[in-house]
């Protein structure tokens, strides 16, 4: 993988997830996870999916009081 730039990881927060990024970061240097923007959630998708109803909600409750 010495191709690539930079490895970006966006593997879930669940023990399997965690050991996979461990590896991949203590075997390639370019290699960088973003799991912590999403520490609070189990992965990458559910954040998004939590982050697009709270946007969504809120605009309709905008909407709402208009």
């Amino acid at each position: 993988y010495s191709q690539y730039d930079q490895i970006n990881l966006y593997l879930d927060n669940d023990s399997a997830g965690i050991k996979a990024t461990n590896k991949i970061l203590n075997k390639y240097s370019n290699a960088k996870s973003y799991s912590s923007t999403y520490s609070n959630h189990k992965d990458l998708n559910e954040w998004l999916v939590k982050s697009i109803l709270e946007k969504w909600f809120s605009i309709k409750l905008q909407i709402a009081k208009t």
